[in-house]
């Protein structure tokens, strides 16, 4: 039986002087990486490398996107743990936004991740107005959420009601079975910040692996708990819980 792959494609932190290039060991959400391609293994995917999404150098625009190139067919998944460009035009927060790297590769997982949003911002986001009725009984004000900007992303609003300290945020999952026609399926996570982003890829390893495997867009809301100043594992994201209150098939 052909070995599976997984290719983990990285984003790079945003460069604040502009004056330095990034560097290649300089990734966003490594530890989230982790988890997800160790739950895969338990799938029989086998590490196939690391993909950069390295964006342009200083003086650099976008002009012509720069070519990943990708070694991934059929059967083998290219994964993703950061939220998605797929409105940079709307970030307005200099700190949190994700810039385009402008990469083919980054176009093909943003167009992957766009039916999906009609916003997807750091302080909110929009559901596609067709999945409002898919959302669980209950949480139809949650097709559009804004969030604090500090660690945990807690709602600030959703619907038309305004809450101050929801202990609760929203991550998402995307798995297709084809990135492109005839290409590697693709597994996308994120959650509205790093801390968050990491617990769910925790979680999703260790009590909702079968999600990594099914075709479907899915939105959790993760009830959130404690996030420690200093500790020496994960063990405290199992005090968090995760509701799956969307499951598209696709």
């Amino acid at each position: 039986m052909p070995v599976r792959l997984v290719y983990p494609f990285a984003f790079l932190l945003r460069q604040h002087d502009l004056s330095r290039r990034v560097r290649a060991f300089q990734l966003r959400d490594g530890a989230a990486t982790l988890e997800i391609v160790s739950a895969l293994a338990t799938f029989g995917y086998a590490y196939g490398g690391l993909l950069l999404n390295y964006p342009p150098l200083p003086g650099e625009d976008c002009g012509t996107l720069m070519k990943v190139p990708v070694e991934a067919g059929p059967g083998d998944v290219i994964t993703t743990t950061t939220r998605p460009p797929v409105y940079p035009e709307h970030e307005t927060n200099e700190k949190k936004r994700v810039d385009l790297a402008c990469t083919d590769l980054e176009d093909r997982v943003v167009r992957a991740w766009d039916p999906f949003f009609e916003l997807l911002i750091r302080p909110e986001m929009t559901l596609d107005a067709e999945l409002q009725d898919e959302l669980l009984p209950g949480y139809e004000d949650r097709r559009h959420i804004a969030f604090y900007q500090l660690e945990g992303s807690r709602y600030k609003d959703f619907g038309r009601k305004k809450y101050k300290g929801v202990p609760r945020t929203a991550a998402f999952l995307l798995r297709t079975r084809e990135l492109w026609p005839g290409g590697p399926g693709y597994l996308g996570i994120f959650g509205m910040d790093g801390t968050t982003t990491l617990i769910w890829a925790h979680l999703l390893r260790t009590r909702h692996r079968r999600l990594l495997e099914e075709p479907g867009f899915v939105m959790a809301e993760l009830a959130i708990g404690a996030i420690p100043a200093r500790t020496p594992n994960l063990g405290f994201a199992q005090g968090w819980d995760a509701q799956i209150i969307l499951n598209h098939a696709l």
